[in-house]
């Protein structure tokens, strides 16, 4: 029996190649830093020194203050200008200490005024400086802090955020981890008050990558026939649990890609503020897709011939105590947001769990490979 992209005309070859993928209309890949992969023996330290970073060693919230000037970052949002900053933290014994730094805004829509009085920022430290804090191996940050200052609502969404990360991390070492922090920021301009809250720091992409035994691989757009098939449909499952349809792996929004040292090109999610679990007031969905809000899912996965859709779903069955363990154990959310959020992942359960609404709701609704 032909699979179903086997019925539309086509058969995806199992490893990617540039010829491949020009012969597609896909652009070759762009020159990039990092693109050759290390020898073993070197892959093996940057590994080891990656999954033993102190910083993702720990959920427990990490105290950090910013010294910076607040007033000037949340006015000009200067998105390649570094301002100085100082940022204080406590040494594994507890003792304080400062070091300097540098911080910049960074992102898309929630850099521009109009949609968030506090932008995302990108912490820059002294890595030879942090040799045996909590920040030791750490260079450049993405650090994610309520949207607005002030409403509970807005510090929900990080919260929600973050839990979203946290799974991801349960589906696949191939994401980024993610560490909580409470935060006050200070105006060293002595105009604004403190800014206070929780968000959560980053992994870097390198960090990342090196846990994988894996670089960063840069491309401009990247063919579907030349992604790792487990990888990208276990992402593409659980972007469809958390309700997520703002992503690309093939333009890269809201995903990058890694290359393994077994050939793998594998996708890497991130940026889940759009999804339904996270459910923000200013979250839409693309028209185009054909859904009214982010509370519904439309599975946005490619059709693979051998994509293993019962051993996915299996897979996230096992996984449900823990995703809903995380929700439960969130005590810094409020009762009504844990409950909306295990609510929501009861809706997935039901269609996964029901092999006829999952063969509908999923593998019948994948999108054909050679889509651009």
């Amino acid at each position: 029996m032909k699979s179903r992209v086997q019925a539309r005309g086509w058969t995806p070859p199992r490893r990617a190649s540039v010829v491949a993928l020009g012969a597609l209309g896909f652009l070759a890949p762009v020159a990039a830093a990092g693109q050759a992969l290390p020898p073993a023996s070197e892959l093996d330290q940057l590994q080891a020194e990656a999954e033993a970073a102190p910083l993702f060693g720990d959920t427990d919230p990490l105290v950090l203050e910013f010294f910076v000037d607040l007033e000037y970052l949340k006015d000009e949002r200067p998105e390649e200008e570094e301002l100085a900053a100082m940022v204080r933290f406590r040494w594994p014994e507890g003792r304080w200490a400062d070091s300097r730094a540098e911080i910049r805004t960074r992102g898309i829509f929630r850099r521009e005024s109009r949609n968030c009085s506090f932008p995302p920022l990108r912490l820059d430290l002294p890595r030879g400086a942090m040799e045996g804090t909590v920040f030791h191996g750490q260079d450049k940050l993405k650090l994610v802090f309520p949207c607005r200052e002030g409403r509970s609502q807005f510090q929900a969404l990080v919260l929600k955020e973050y839990l979203a990360y946290r799974m991801l991390n349960l589906v696949t070492p191939a994401s980024y981890r993610v560490r909580l922090v409470e935060l006050t920021v200070h105006d060293t301009a002595g105009d604004s008050d403190p800014v206070s809250g929780y968000g959560f720091l980053i992994e870097s992409d390198e960090a990342m990558a090196a846990r994988n035994r894996a670089v960063m691989s840069e491309w401009e757009e990247f063919a579907p026939d030349g992604m790792d098939v487990e990888q990208a449909t276990l992402v593409s499952l659980f972007q469809f649990m958390i309700g997520n349809t703002d992503w690309s792996p093939v333009y890269f929004h809201n995903a990058k890609l890694i290359r393994d040292d077994q050939g793998r090109y594998l996708t890497i999610a991130f940026d889940f503020d759009f999804s339904g679990i996270v459910d923000a007031p200013y979250a839409t969905p693309d028209p185009g897709i054909g859904i009214r809000t982010v509370r519904e899912r439309s599975y946005r996965g490619f059709c693979w011939a051998d994509a293993d859709y019962e051993g996915l779903s299996r897979r996230f069955t096992e996984l449900r105590p823990e995703f809903e363990g995380l929700w439960r154990d969130m005590g810094l959310l409020e009762e009504g947001d844990r409950n909306r959020g295990l609510d929501y992942l009861e809706l997935f359960y039901r269609i996964v769990e029901e092999p006829a609404s999952y063969r509908r709701q999923v593998v019948e609704r994948c999108r054909r490979a050679t889509y651009r």
